[in-house]
């Protein structure tokens, strides 16, 4: 099966929602939640992302034009797993 996925965001099972999660310093996860669609998994990191003010250094899903020219750390939104 080839799914994709975006940036801190995969299958929870292959019956189950999407689940994004964000990586804390000390090898912790936070966990965003289940979402039905892989965007608004995506979008739910990328909001906690911006609300800690880690832009600069964790990559976005869906980075802001200003984001972009202020240097925010991108990768692409999806890719082949």
């Amino acid at each position: 099966m080839n799914e994709l996925t975006g940036r801190a965001i995969r299958k929870a099972k292959p019956w189950l929602k999407w689940r994004a999660e964000l990586n804390l310093p000390g090898d912790k996860n936070l966990g965003l939640g289940l979402f039905p669609t892989v965007d608004d998994a995506a979008r739910a990191y990328d909001a906690e992302v911006r609300q800690r003010g880690w832009a600069h250094m964790k990559p976005l899903n869906f980075p802001q034009p200003a984001e972009m020219a202020a240097g925010a750390y991108t990768r692409p939104l999806l890719s082949p797993t």
